[in-house]
């Protein structure tokens, strides 16, 4: 089954999840699993499109100076090493907990679901 056909009828059964029997169902599960397998390997691929892509602009840098590449759909800039600072939060709490307090910012976090895909046990 194609990836885009799994994703609609992943798509059409969660509009008919309208109580936990459909969502805890094998057949959800198992397409929200195959989806999860989908992405993952999408991700994996386009991974190693991006490092191949960087160690092509990387030459091209270093051999011209050239840091950009435009296409009709995308433009490729190729960002060289450089360093950068951050702040160390974690260590002005300790060293200043009053100062840390006045300036800290809290937020809301909205309520999310975490499905995590179990392993396959080898037969």
């Amino acid at each position: 089954m194609k990836e885009k056909e799994m994703t609609f009828e992943l798509i059409e059964l969660k509009e008919e999840a309208t109580d936990y029997a459909v969502v805890s169902s094998q057949e959800f599960s198992d397409k929200y699993l195959s989806l999860a397998i989908a992405i993952k390997n999408l991700s994996e691929a386009k991974k190693a499109v991006d490092e191949k892509l960087k160690e092509i602009m990387k030459e091209k840098y270093y051999e011209s100076g050239t840091q950009t590449i435009e296409t009709d759909s995308c433009k490729i800039t190729y960002v060289p090493d450089s360093i950068k600072e951050t702040f160390n939060s974690t260590q002005f709490k300790k060293d200043y907990p009053e100062l840390y307090k006045k300036y800290v910012k809290t937020s809301n976090v909205s309520s999310s679901i975490k499905l995590t895909p179990k392993k396959k046990e080898e037969e």
